[in-house]
């Protein structure tokens, strides 16, 4: 219960923490974790289905850690790759504000000559 209280006060996500209150609510009225995180569809169902065999088996706290490492993993698989388009995204946009630099320096130059012929 302190653990569903804590994470919901410490998110920044407003849906997720009501998420959170409402599953603490349920847990208090005897609902297993596993399903009060099903009923409010706040976790995927590997997650739900992996908090339900950790109930049962007894060894919640290490199906926990485990979920948390396999999402851990994930994350940082795809945080180089986000980078990388960051990087292709921002040089992109200096590109094209060289460009238009460029364009507007010289576009008088241009004129002029133009209307000298």
């Amino acid at each position: 219960m302190q653990a569903l209280d804590t994470t919901a006060g410490a998110i920044n996500n407003a849906i997720i923490a009501r998420g959170l209150k409402e599953s603490r609510k349920l847990v208090t009225e005897g609902v297993s974790l596993a399903e009060a995180f099903e009923r409010t569809r706040l976790m995927p169902d590997m997650t739900v289905r992996m908090v339900e065999v950790g109930e049962s088996s007894g060894d919640l706290p290490q199906m926990l850690e485990d979920i948390a490492d396999f999402y851990e993993e994930g994350a940082d698989a795809k945080i180089p790759v986000l980078t990388t388009l960051i990087e292709v995204a921002i040089i992109l946009f200096l590109g094209l504000v060289v460009a238009v630099m460029v364009i507007a320096l010289y576009m008088p130059i241009f004129q002029m000559g133009a209307t000298m012929k």
